[in-house]
């Protein structure tokens, strides 16, 4: 999250709210717990995006990553992660 953050700040982007930006940067292990116990709640299953959304937000924010020339190997990592997950899903 911090490595998008980071993106959109250096293009002048606003990201709301901004406390989520602060909490990224400040308590990054905190914001990653929240996030996976948030996941483990029953009402996940019922509002978690498919894979194609997830495909889209890739597509929509290469360029942006391009424009800002920022280094971001966690994306990249995640991103990476995710596609073998489901390439190996279709097989």
């Amino acid at each position: 999250m911090d490595e998008g953050f980071r993106v959109l700040s250096t293009l002048g982007l606003p990201v709301n709210p901004a406390s989520l930006v602060n909490g990224a940067k400040k308590h990054p292990a905190l914001l990653a717990q929240g996030f996976r116990l948030l996941q483990k709640l029953p009402f996940m299953k019922l509002i978690d995006g498919s894979f194609s959304e997830i495909a889209a937000l890739y597509q929509a924010f290469e360029p942006l990553m391009q424009q800002a020339r920022l280094s971001t190997p966690a994306w990249d990592d995640f991103k990476q992660q995710t596609m073998r997950k489901y390439a190996l899903e279709q097989a």
